[in-house]
């Protein structure tokens, strides 16, 4: 494969197009491929740097997806600032015409595994890459069956193309964000809603009657087993970039701050040197 280097500390899921292991040779969850180069794993919730980053690839088991359940159903567990994942959640393009874009069924594409977990993971970013196309729908509530005095954060998802020369804005494949961890936000600032927010695509879209209330399988391995889905769970800058299915994380210098009283304690935790103030992140798509 020869020596490669890379300017930024990077983490990595696989895509559909082939697996880690047939890329790197024989790398395993949490090993680098290369320097500044760490394969996060086919799923699961991890700490990288201040972040809590939640990530599932189409290759996957049941085993990565109770990874992510687990910690995530935990009491003290406040929500995901990032989710990275191959697929849309099914439902949460509900409601769109995107036939101009390639896909007919808006709706029913993308994963009901994806959506679930999305529901348990309150993300504040979920990034995923197929079918391939730009997407960005308005922010969602995490809190419709909620009393006013239990306010979530909201979700924005995005889905990004391929990376392409063209800079043409319906196949954007760059978006920059600034997001705050959520163990450090004020509680005004996390539960802040804009003026655009709709209610959870995934809840709508449930009470329709189109959608699975439990775990389907595991996605490209075809496991099969249904389970009961559990209910949720009581300025750093980045980059996302998409190349085709495979998301990578870049970040700059960051500092490790164990957080106390995590769920995800035990874990692995990805951390590299910080410094106090806005750090640069990318998140990637490659194939």
């Amino acid at each position: 494969m020869g020596v490669k280097e890379v300017p930024l500390p990077t983490y990595f899921i696989e895509g559909p197009s082939a697996s880690a292991e047939a890329k790197y040779g024989s790398v395993v969850p949490g090993g680098d491929v290369f320097p500044k180069c760490t394969y996060l794993g086919p799923g699961g919730l991890e700490l990288v740097g201040k972040l809590t980053v939640g990530f599932l690839s189409q290759r996957h088991t049941d085993k990565d997806i109770e990874k992510i359940v687990e910690p995530a159903s935990s009491s003290t567990f406040l929500g995901a600032d990032i989710f990275l994942s191959t697929d849309w959640g099914q439902g949460v393009a509900a409601g769109y015409d995107l036939s101009a874009m390639g896909v007919r069924d808006a709706a029913g594409t993308g994963s009901s595994t994806v959506a679930d977990l999305a529901v348990v993971l309150r993300p504040r970013y979920h990034f995923a890459a197929r079918p391939g196309i730009y997407f960005q729908r308005p922010p969602y509530k995490n809190h419709a069956s909620k009393p006013k005095s239990k306010l979530s954060h909201v979700t924005r998802f995005l889905s990004l193309a391929p990376a392409s020369v063209a800079k043409e804005k319906a196949r954007k494949w760059l978006h920059a964000i600034s997001i705050e961890p959520i163990p450090y936000m004020t509680l005004a600032a996390l539960v802040d809603e804009p003026a655009d927010v709709t209610e959870s695509p995934y809840s709508v879209f449930r009470t329709a009657g189109m959608a699975s209330h439990k775990w389907e399988g595991s996605g490209g391995q075809g496991e099969a087993g249904r389970r009961t889905c559990p209910p949720a769970s009581l300025p750093t800058t980045c980059n996302v970039v998409s190349r085709t299915m495979e998301w990578w994380l870049e970040f700059g210098s960051r500092r490790e701050r164990i957080l106390p009283s995590s769920p995800l304690r035990g874990t692995r935790r990805h951390a590299r040197p910080w410094m106090p103030g806005a750090s640069p992140l990318a998140v990637l798509a490659c194939g």
